[in-house]
């Protein structure tokens, strides 16, 4: 699972990265304090990866209502009032997941394909979405749009125009090819 806290910056660039480094402690401490209890019905793992993105590792389920309710757990802990220097923050979060083996058979893909989920929830504002083949045509476009960078730089991009004609035989325009 992929998690991104939503509005982070905005607690950065109104209170300080000090308060800000405070939350992420105090985020850090409740998920440590849920995971603790092994209340999730699942076996979990959680960690940074910098910055305010997250990684949970959910072992042990089932089904996927069991990965949602997990999900649903470590929200419900995030998402309870925070109050650090006596102000109160109210954190929520945006979650992707992928699962091992059917979306896919080694961590990095699976770890990618998590956050293509994360951002798909981001994008329709879901706040849990899984992931499907579908959210790789943003990776598609990306290599695309690399592979055009790529020929400009080289020199190597070349269009034809072909004419276009109307019913009556007139030119219309062209089509670059």
């Amino acid at each position: 699972v992929s998690i991104d806290l939503n509005h982070f910056k905005a607690i950065n660039n109104t209170m300080g990265r000090a308060t800000g480094n405070n939350v992420l402690a105090e985020i850090a401490r409740r998920w440590a304090q849920a995971l603790s209890t092994g209340a999730s019905g699942t076996r979990d793992f959680i960690a940074c990866q910098g910055g305010v993105e997250f990684a949970l590792v959910i072992q042990g389920y089932q089904t996927d209502a069991e990965i949602r309710r997990s999900i649903q757990y470590y929200n419900a802990a995030l998402e309870q009032k925070l109050t650090i220097d006596d102000c109160d923050h109210y954190i929520t979060a945006r979650y992707g997941y992928a699962e091992y083996p059917i979306d896919a058979d080694n961590g990095d893909t699976l770890l990618s394909y998590a956050f293509a989920a994360m951002y798909e929830a981001k994008r329709t504002a879901a706040q849990i979405c899984r992931f499907s083949p579908d959210m790789l045509q943003t990776e598609q476009t990306l290599e695309i749009e690399r592979k055009i960078r790529q020929a400009l730089d080289n020199n190597t991009l070349c269009f034809y125009l072909q004419p276009q004609f109307d019913i009556l035989h007139r030119l219309r325009g062209f089509e670059a090819l």
